[in-house]
């Protein structure tokens, strides 16, 4: 599953999840994430907690959408994804505010980074593949330099 790129569209994040919450309370499935899943994945760049969270919810909602609709391998797969990003990203803060003092806390760090690119791949997204990769290279070469 590959995300689209990002509509632009001025409206926050926070109003248009809450839009789509209600069209999938009425039934509306065709209207119901337009964009949201490209804009929320591009905000979660910034790796902020708030961007994470709206991403998670996004795939939830998502999920729910592809369940109500039969789409049951699809919904597992989004489902999964949201799970991963959640538990991923959680691992990547607390092992980052360690500060990376010991080889250890760097190892896991770039581990963990390099997992989050494969599934990324996995999933489509080049940008953040890439993105994760340069942090994971960084952790990595940042071990071996003996900081």
């Amino acid at each position: 599953m590959s995300t689209p790129d990002p509509t632009g569209s001025p409206l926050p994040l926070d109003q248009r999840l809450a839009v789509a919450c209600g069209h999938f309370d009425h039934g509306r499935h065709s209207a119901l994430l337009a964009g949201l899943v490209a804009d929320t994945h591009n905000a979660a760049r910034t790796r902020q907690k708030m961007p994470l969270a709206r991403l998670s919810v996004t795939y939830t909602l998502s999920a729910q959408v592809l369940a109500k609709v039969c789409r049951y391998s699809q919904a597992r797969l989004t489902a999964d994804r949201a799970a991963a990003e959640r538990h991923i990203l959680d691992a990547v803060s607390r092992v980052a505010a360690t500060g990376l003092t010991t080889d250890a806390q760097a190892s896991a760090y770039a581990h963990i980074l390099v997992t989050q690119s494969y599934t990324a791949a996995r999933a489509g997204d080049r940008a953040q593949a890439l993105a994760m990769m340069r942090c994971g290279a960084n952790g990595v070469a940042w071990v071996l330099d003996g900081r």
